[in-house]
């Protein structure tokens, strides 16, 4: 399917069949915690998506003449990653940890050992 199809199709889907979201949301949570969250919360998530999925394929539908246009992938940049490590700096003094902390957490750690953290 070329893009103007594809885009007008799934618009008209959205907007047909948004509704399915209601009883959808009521059985996937009936399913995960019982009856009684499902009949509640099911039915206010499902309308809440219900709404979005036919606005969103109203959207699309509206939108369809125009093209998709898509962003070219850019790696992290230097500056990004010194902005990470000054918040880390920051958050570490609050928190009482060392860097050495942060390195033990990161390194995975044998199920039949115990660690001990000390300051």
């Amino acid at each position: 399917m070329t893009g103007f199809t594809n885009k007008i199709s799934q618009g008209v889907a959205n907007i047909a069949f948004g509704f399915i979201e209601i009883p959808k949301n009521i059985i996937n949570i009936t399913n995960d915690q019982n009856i009684f969250v499902g009949m509640n919360w099911g039915v206010i998530r499902g309308v809440a998506h219900g709404v979005s999925r036919t606005l969103v394929g109203g959207t699309e539908f509206l939108t369809y003449r125009f093209q998709r246009v898509s962003l070219p992938h850019q790696p992290m940049s230097v500056i990004v990653l010194v902005k990470i490590a000054a918040i880390l700096a920051c958050i570490t003094p609050a928190t009482g940890l060392t860097t050495a902390h942060w390195m033990m957490a990161s390194k995975p750690v044998a199920t039949n050992s115990i660690t001990r953290i000390t300051s």
